[in-house]
């Protein structure tokens, strides 16, 4: 089972600074921590799953299942750039907004799915079932949506009652 990492080397949540006050980092910790949990179910209910990653789009791992021997950093560069294509291929065909992008090898794969200012990245093994995959990544993605609004929207509430 991967170790579960920090989303930053020096063991603080990315969205930590002094500019933030303590309400807003307790909210975001509390998303962080529901996030990572979706996370782990993802990889624990599917033994196709090796690992995944909720990635901004500008190449942060904003929290992970990835096993320690991923380097992070590159994983999200690669990763970042080819949703970036992904995303720049769609609208030059005007296929519309990309939905999935799934990659295929001999020994494994991915599959990234963007949404709002991130994406999920999820990788699988080569013989995976591709079918239940799909399908558990979309309630992931359903269940990363709504933590991630519940706590945006408990924000603006907060802003608005002060």
């Amino acid at each position: 089972m991967p170790e579960f990492v920090s989303p930053s080397k020096e063991g603080k949540g990315i969205y930590q600074s002094s500019s933030i006050d303590k309400s807003s980092v307790e909210t975001l910790e509390v998303e962080r921590k529901k996030v990572q949990e979706i996370l782990r179910s993802l990889l624990e209910d599917n033994p196709d799953v090796l690992g995944s990653a909720l990635i901004s789009n500008d190449g942060l791992v904003m929290a992970s299942s990835l096993s320690e021997s991923i380097d992070q950093d590159i994983l999200s560069a690669i990763f970042t750039a080819l949703e970036s294509i992904a995303q720049r291929a769609c609208r030059q065909m005007k296929f519309g907004a990309m939905d999935k992008l799934v990659l295929l090898a001999e020994k494994g794969g991915a599959i990234i799915c963007p949404f709002k200012k991130e994406y999920l990245l999820v990788l699988i093994r080569g013989e995976a079932k591709l079918g239940i995959i799909l399908m558990d990544v979309d309630q992931a993605i359903e269940r990363l949506k709504k933590s991630i609004s519940m706590s945006s929207s408990k924000d603006s509430d907060k802003s608005k009652s002060s």
